[in-house]
């Protein structure tokens, strides 16, 4: 790679302020903390129901076969 284009990619943000914080106590902080981690529980929730969906399925078709 040339190095101005390394020099570039140098300047890239790659995470929003809030993430460099360092005040950790901070309710800004903790309220960010506390949504990804809700969001990341109704992800496993929502993989988890169509994993369930799919091994059913799959047992179905053993049944009928």
């Amino acid at each position: 790679m040339p190095k101005n284009m390394l020099q570039k990619l140098k300047n890239i943000p790659f995470a929003c302020s809030v993430c460099f914080s360092v005040v950790k106590d901070d309710p800004m902080n903790v309220a960010l903390r506390a949504s990804v981690l809700c969001l990341l529980a109704i992800l496993l929730v929502t993989l988890g129901c169509f994993v369930k969906f799919f091994l059913g399925v799959r047992k179905r078709a053993k049944v009928t076969t």
